[in-house]
């Protein structure tokens, strides 16, 4: 990685560079030797974060904790005898530290902060949780600057169009370069659409790796300052609050005007092609609106069940004969989409019976836990989109609309908690409770 030595962050400098720096340059450099390296990649970032510790560690030690027990033998005592203060005070450190589960709990309290912030504000909650996904196989300008970095790093001209296994060798090499450009995608995509045309003023976002393909998406919860406005759409909804129907109603004209919001397929439009990708194209090479909106709700938000999103109880408990007395037996084999599509009919078959169709729009209650706005559907495997965000985006994207009871000009603070909770709790999902991570560290301490 660095023949002679030349090029460590150790090396000898006329000006002091900074780690991150460093690093950051060499991730780019112009033999695309580092990027290929994941090795060096999470060595890098274990060093930047090792580094930036041991330079905080004298302040943690004088000026935080205080006094400490001089040997590690005092310090097991104290904690043995009960006194846990220095290992909550390392947990409140640890909220310093990017990825650790103190950092992403001081995370989770941000924004719950943001969202107090912005009601006192009289802005409103989070009207919207939206995630895009990354459509790294199809899109064009992506493929383009992967062409561009082979060409820079190995000398070699390739076309990926025609050459799909050196295009899989690039997206897995070349991983970086993926996700700044989908950083670069997202913020072109909230300059022109999520600012200017949803009107969302703010926003709390997490990028984040999928479990199944590792490939970066982005979970964002967005306010919209004109639905709690005084002549807001809440605000006309809350008018009728003993109507469930009449919300629906109100909701979903403005869903469709505002977001062009459906949960419907026109089927008057045919595909043209079988193995077309509309994700490969811009909108503005599109040649009728209507058949690039059929085809993007075809390829990207028909649902079809698989082993990711189907899950199985080990156990369940079932009550026998006697009123108190509980056993544990064994559950049916068969799995459930946890999408909301129900359970497969045959165990391992993924032939769940999808979505239930919906004759008129409603209020309801997601599979994760919160109210929104349910489009009429009449596909069981289409999942409810806004076309404008899935025409411009040109990936698979999710846009829910928080729905609240209370009255957005008095808003209850403890209901739109309820409502964005799992929205938050999903955000910064992943990590470790307080009670948990302080025994981890506990438990360490004292082997």
């Amino acid at each position: 990685m660095f023949p002679g030595g030349i090029g460590d962050i150790k090396e000898s400098r006329k000006d002091e560079i900074e780690v991150s720096d460093w690093a950051q340059n060499l991730l780019f450099y112009q033999d695309g030797r580092f990027a290929k390296d994941k090795l060096w990649c999470f060595f890098t970032l274990n060093y930047i974060y090792r580094r930036r510790n041991e330079n905080q560690s004298r302040w943690f030690i004088k000026d935080f904790v205080g006094t400490v027990p001089p040997t590690l033998s005092e310090l097991k005592e104290i904690i043995q005898s009960g006194n846990t203060s220095f290992i909550e005070k390392l947990l409140y450190y640890g909220k310093c530290v990017p990825g650790s589960a103190s950092y992403w709990r001081s995370k989770k309290a941000e924004l719950y902060s943001w969202i107090n912030h912005h009601i006192e504000q009289r802005r409103g909650g989070p009207t919207l949780f939206l995630t895009l996904s990354c459509a790294e196989y199809f899109w064009p300008d992506l493929k383009r600057l992967l062409e561009d970095f082979v060409l820079q790093c190995e000398g070699k001209k390739i076309d990926f169009d025609v050459d799909h296994n050196a295009f899989n060798i690039a997206l897995n090499d070349f991983a970086v370069v993926v996700q700044e450009f989908f950083h670069l995608r997202v913020n072109a995509f909230f300059e022109h659409i999520g600012l200017k045309l949803f009107g969302i003023k703010h926003y709390w976002g997490r990028f984040e790796f999928a479990k199944s393909r590792g490939q970066i998406h982005l979970h964002l919860l967005g306010i919209v300052e004109e639905a709690s406005d005084v002549n807001g759409i809440y605000r006309q909804i809350h008018q009728f609050k003993n109507d469930k129907e009449e919300q629906a109603k109100l909701l979903a004209a403005w869903a469709r005007k505002k977001f062009n919001m459906t949960a419907e397929i026109n089927n008057d439009v045919k595909t043209n092609e079988a193995d077309y990708s509309p994700c490969k194209i811009c909108l503005f090479e599109t040649k009728s609106l209507q058949q690039d909106q059929f085809e993007l709700c075809m390829f990207c938000h028909m649902h079809q069940c698989s082993d990711y999103c189907l899950v199985k109880k080990e156990k369940e408990k079932k009550k026998t004969d006697s009123p108190t007395a509980v056993q544990e037996v064994e559950t049916p084999k068969r799995r459930n989409c946890r999408m909301g599509c129900g359970m497969e009919s045959k165990p391992g078959n993924c032939d769940t019976p999808g979505w239930p169709l919906i004759e008129k729009d409603i209020i309801g209650k997601d599979p994760r836990g919160f109210k929104k706005l349910c489009l009429k559907r009449n596909h069981p495997r289409f999942n409810q989109t806004s076309l404008y965000c899935l025409q411009s985006w040109r990936a698979n994207c999710d846009v829910s609309i928080l729905v609240y009871e209370s009255d957005p000009m008095n808003p209850n603070l403890a209901e739109i908690a309820n409502v964005t909770n799992y929205v938050i709790t999903y955000a910064c999902k992943g990590n470790a409770t307080y009670e948990i991570e302080k025994k981890q560290v506990q438990d360490f301490t004292l082997r």
